[in-house]
């Protein structure tokens, strides 16, 4: 896509890692109803970090939603970009060591090929 189409103030180049700075620029700690990334969390070098710097930009009760592939498909490991291949074991384990989440649900999305994964920010 063309960049120089549009503002450049616009279009926010970071990593998910450094979603905190962002954040903080703009005040948007605590600040967001839901996250949602699709085809996004299997690309970072440090997924328990990114569930933290998730929680903590979500309000109270925020929702996160994560679309990603299935660690167990059939193509599963065929893409180099990938710098994780979930299985739900591992998907929970991060979230145990993230803190702060409840109800956190895995469920088939397109079955043989992608998860959804949910959880809900603790009160307090």
């Amino acid at each position: 896509w063309d960049t120089k189409k549009y503002p450049q103030d616009r279009i926010i180049k970071e990593k998910w890692e450094d979603l905190s700075n962002f954040l903080c620029k703009y005040n948007f700690i605590g600040t967001f109803d839901i996250i949602v990334a699709s085809h996004v969390y299997e690309h970072t070098t440090e997924p328990i970090k990114c569930l933290i710097k998730s929680r903590n930009a979500l309000k109270n009760g925020g929702i996160i939603v994560l679309f990603v592939p299935d660690g167990f498909a059939v193509d599963s490991g065929k893409d180099p970009g990938h710098t994780l291949y979930l299985v739900k074991s591992m998907i929970l384990e991060f979230f145990k060591y993230a803190e702060g989440f409840m109800g956190i649900a895995i469920d088939p999305f397109r079955p043989d090929c992608d998860l959804v994964i949910t959880a809900v920010k603790n009160y307090g």
